[in-house]
């Protein structure tokens, strides 16, 4: 009963946010194809080591992502069963973070991004319902809501938008049936920092300028 009564009450909330606060621009990606992961960088897992758990934050050294569930590290056909394939996600085999204590996981950026992904599967074998919230700051810029089965199932979990970076994810699972879930593939696109910016600018008005000095030399 109580399971029931939260579901109906995720659900209502998932309902609510859909109609407050999202973004014109919020553009879901449905697959991660050539210029979605040309467009972002890749955060390799390569460097926590199979079954490391406990794991609360990873990163490549520019962005880092934070999870407020702890989570173990492995790779789909060791200690997580089944993912996906190829076009629907980026790899059948990919290593994976997963955690089996939540149905909800929040995933707090360090550098805002306009671009921000990553794959799914629940851990039981049944269909569940996971609806994602891509926000800025406390508002609410787009979400992607989605059913992923269990079994063989992943799906990428994506999005960008022009105008309000993300700064935070927050995972849920509506339907409270998959007993936690993996993530894999994350990516991201990084807002420029200020300074590299201003150096873009400069080096355009340089080039500006020098072809002004040479279409002026060869007019005299």
């Amino acid at each position: 009963m109580k399971k029931s009564i939260l579901a109906s009450a995720l659900s209502l909330i998932a309902l609510a946010t859909t109609g407050i606060g999202v973004r014109a621009d919020f553009t879901p990606i449905a697959q991660p194809n050539l210029a979605y992961t040309s467009s972002t960088t890749l955060i390799d897992l390569g460097y926590i080591a199979e079954g490391a758990t406990g794991i609360t934050s990873v990163t490549d050294g520019i962005q880092t992502v934070g999870f407020d569930v702890d989570m173990t590290k492995t790779t789909v056909g060791l200690d997580w069963a089944t993912w996906n394939s190829p076009p629907a996600v980026e790899s059948s085999t990919p290593e994976v973070l997963f955690q089996t204590s939540s149905n909800t996981m929040t995933m707090s950026l360090s550098v805002p991004s306009t671009t921000f992904g990553f794959e799914l599967q629940g851990e039981e074998p049944v269909v569940s319902q996971f609806y994602v919230a891509f926000m800025e700051g406390a508002n609410l810029v787009g979400f992607v809501d989605l059913a992923v089965n269990g079994v063989n199932g992943a799906l990428p979990f994506a999005g960008s938008t022009t105008t309000s970076p993300f700064t935070s994810v927050i995972i849920t699972n509506t339907s409270l049936d998959a007993n936690g879930f993996a993530i894999a593939n994350l990516r991201y696109t990084a807002v420029p920092e200020p300074a590299s910016i201003a150096m873009a600018a400069q080096a355009i008005a340089a080039i500006g300028f020098y072809g002004w000095r040479k279409r002026r030399a060869a007019s005299r």
